[in-house]
């Protein structure tokens, strides 16, 4: 787990952590190509961030400018919880927030690109919820509780920020996510912001997620889970609502656009919305590493990603076999939409080489069933 305690401007460093385990290393960091790096050569499951990391409902930027500002305000619905529980904490967008608040949304951006998964975070009311003492109150008998709470590495002898302090306990946060010992405080249309809880672990959904070039053969493994219990969703049947059409070449294009002018996310919540009461999920044809985070953020270790693939000559004559596009193989091979799929396969829990006969897919079909319950 990597946490992260954000500050407004690259000029002022970064609290930066990671926990593995019960082993924990923490350092500062400044600019925000450094916090990527970093990040990413951690190879984090998760990473957790204590920023804002989403608007108000309405808001389409962090300034006081944006012509949603009167209606939409500048809280957003995880404060106005938090508040009510006597948790203190600044609106998303007060002034003093608006720079903060815009460097969490990128980079958040930027790591779920690359396939990592990102939950918001709060370290004060981590602390208040674990009866901790806030930094504010003694950031030496903060740092000792951690070390209370079984972590590795803080005896040292080095002195530690309280950024560094906090970005740990972000990280701690991130853990408890995992463990499904949290609650999500906020709204699907703005996202949740995660707390720690000291209750029962929390129920989650089996999510299977499957990838891979077209023609590989992923509808015929979803569709093979769906017989077996698997609530089965496509992003493409939520584009083509949009659309009112099921013709290929207009979902395709349709999808690149929308991944293009960044509203993945907003099609993953759409999808989602279909399944949220479901205890198994297939979701049919993931595309983009983004899509691969938004599912762990939702299902945690439950997410199991597969990645198919077959020879291009076996799909070249699977594809030519079907009746419903008039594209040719080339021109979609070549689309944005594929050109990205292969960073899928490093992101997948099994790579699966459908080049083989229909009963090879049946009896995998089968594992995965059995290991998902």
């Amino acid at each position: 787990m990597v946490g992260i305690d954000l500050t407004g401007s690259e000029s002022k460093p970064t609290g930066w952590a990671v926990l593995d385990g019960f082993s924990a290393r923490t350092r500062m960091i400044g600019s925000d190509r450094d916090i990527l790096e970093a990040t990413v050569a951690a190879k984090p499951t998760l990473v957790s961030i204590d920023a804002p990391l989403s608007l108000p409902f309405g808001r389409t930027s962090v300034t006081d400018d944006d012509p949603a500002f009167a209606e939409a305000g500048i809280v957003r619905t995880a404060e106005r919880v938090l508040w009510a529980r006597g948790v203190k904490t600044y609106p998303a967008l007060i002034r003093s927030m608006q720079q903060l608040t815009a460097r969490g949304i990128r980079l958040a951006t930027d790591l779920r690109k690359l396939g990592i998964p990102v939950i918001e975070s709060f370290p004060g009311a981590m602390q208040d919820i674990l009866g901790m003492p806030r930094k504010g109150v003694s950031l030496s008998a903060l740092a000792q509780c951690l070390s209370e709470y079984g972590l590795t590495g803080l005896s040292d002898g080095q002195s530690r920020t309280h950024d560094e302090i906090d970005a740990l306990s972000s990280a701690i946060v991130g853990q408890a996510f995992w463990e499904g010992k949290y609650e999500g405080v906020g709204d699907d249309r703005e996202g949740y912001l995660i707390v720690p809880t000291t209750d029962s672990v929390r129920p989650r959904a089996s999510v299977v997620t499957i990838a891979g070039h077209f023609a590989a053969g992923k509808s015929t493994l979803a569709e093979l889970l769906e017989v077996r219990g698997f609530r089965r969703v496509r992003y493409s049947e939520v584009i083509a609502e949009l659309l009112g059409t099921s013709d290929r070449l207009a979902l395709r294009v349709e999808g690149e656009r929308l991944h293009a002018s960044g509203r993945q996310t907003w099609l993953s919540h759409e999808v989602l919305a279909r399944v949220r009461e479901a205890d198994r999920v297939v979701v049919d044809g993931v595309r983009y590493p983004e899509d691969s985070a938004f599912w762990t953020e939702q299902a945690g270790p439950a997410h199991f990603k597969v990645f198919v693939e077959a020879d291009a000559a076996v799909r070249r004559s699977r594809y030519s076999e079907r009746a419903d596009t008039a594209e040719r193989f080339d021109e979609v091979d070549n689309s944005i939409s594929e050109r990205e799929v292969d960073a899928l396969r490093g992101l997948a829990s099994i790579v699966f080489d459908n080049t083989g006969p229909m009963n090879a897919v049946e009896a995998f079909a089968d594992k995965l069933a059995k290991e998902r319950p």
